[in-house]
């Protein structure tokens, strides 16, 4: 009689901290909700001024808060402010699987490619000189032989006829 007693009362025990544990992690992602809201305002209306910060980001590290975990925060905020999501999405399927659905709904959409769409050239250079030059100016590389392709042609076709005079070619 005891032990049944006993398992009663352990089972409710565990029922109670199941049911308390819960409701506390609601509260939890109703807390995050409200705090991607305000981090949106802050950042959005450049708040952050008023608390003597030059930036975002400064505003972030003072108050030690994650940089990429506020930015999500962020994104996820307009994502309910646009109507993509839903609070109850939130609160039902947690933060990460949140930052994933809209990753997977705005890819391509909201942040746009910063990379170049031209792919890089690869070549080998004949002498150690050229390369140290050029590994040191690579702007100015690039910019010199856009020019010469769109301004000087005939130059770079003499040089590819000295070339292959050179080589032997015809």
């Amino acid at each position: 009689m005891l032990d049944k007693n006993n398992e009663n009362q352990r089972k409710e025990e565990f029922d109670q901290l199941v049911k308390q544990l819960k409701n506390n992690i609601k509260s939890e992602i109703y807390n995050i909700i409200d705090t991607m809201k305000i981090l949106k305002k802050i950042n959005d209306n450049k708040l952050y001024v008023e608390g003597g910060f030059n930036s975002f980001k400064d505003f972030l590290t003072e108050l030690k808060l994650a940089k990429t975990q506020s930015y999500e925060y962020i994104k996820l905020a307009t994502a309910i402010e646009t109507g993509l999501l839903e609070e109850d999405f939130i609160t039902l399927h947690g933060i990460r699987a949140s930052i994933r659905y809209i990753k997977t709904k705005t890819n391509g959409i909201i942040k746009k490619s910063r990379q170049n769409p031209i792919n890089p050239l690869r070549f080998q250079l004949k002498s150690q000189m050229s390369y140290d030059f050029y590994k040191k100016n690579t702007k100015p590389t690039g910019f010199i032989l856009d020019k010469l392709c769109s301004d000087k042609k005939d130059w770079l076709e003499d040089f590819i006829k000295e070339l292959k005079s050179v080589k032997g070619e015809k």
